[in-house]
């Protein structure tokens, strides 16, 4: 229901400026709500099916600048743990038209997981605002929460740091 001028910022490339600048990581301290979400070719993943991992969710939409601007560090490190046992990466979408999410993943080469998650977040206590990356321990415990993304070329790392740390939890 928005105006074209609307619609052109929303594809235009963000500038730096533009770019939701990362939060510190928040304790969140909660259960997380068992969800049940398909991917985006049709797989059912289910939270209690990943218990004994620790799981990083990053919650995105690909109109998201700032959303864009991670994903090339995302992928990075999902290329780095996507065999290991003992951590799993999954992304939630909150695209409202999910039919632009493919596309995008497909032009971009990206291969993390995606989880069709409007709904659910939506669902959520917690404040809105993407990016975000959370952090679940391998009991259910919702760990971690932050916003923003600062562009860093030690993110991918900084990330698996915050995940080992978290499996001590």
């Amino acid at each position: 229901g928005g105006t074209e001028a609307t619609l052109e910022l929303w594809k235009r490339p963000p500038s730096q400026s533009e770019i939701a600048k990362s939060s510190p990581w928040q304790t969140a301290g909660k259960e997380m709500t068992e969800w049940k979400l398909t991917d985006l070719q049709g797989k059912t993943w289910q939270m209690s099916s990943l218990r004994g991992k620790t799981i990083f969710i990053n919650v995105w939409a690909s109109w998201c600048g700032a959303c864009q601007e991670e994903h090339p560090y995302l992928q990075k490190l999902y290329e780095q743990i996507k065999d290991r046992q003992d951590v799993q990466v999954v992304t939630f979408d909150v695209d409202e038209e999910v039919g632009a999410v493919e596309p995008y993943m497909q032009q971009h080469g990206y291969t993390f997981p995606v989880l069709l998650a409007s709904q659910y977040v939506e669902s959520l206590p917690v404040a809105n605002g993407i990016p975000r990356n959370w952090i679940v321990s391998s009991n259910g415990e919702w760990l971690w929460d932050q916003r923003g993304f600062d562009p860093d070329e030690k993110w991918p790392e900084k990330i698996m740091q915050k995940i080992e740390e978290s499996k001590t939890k």
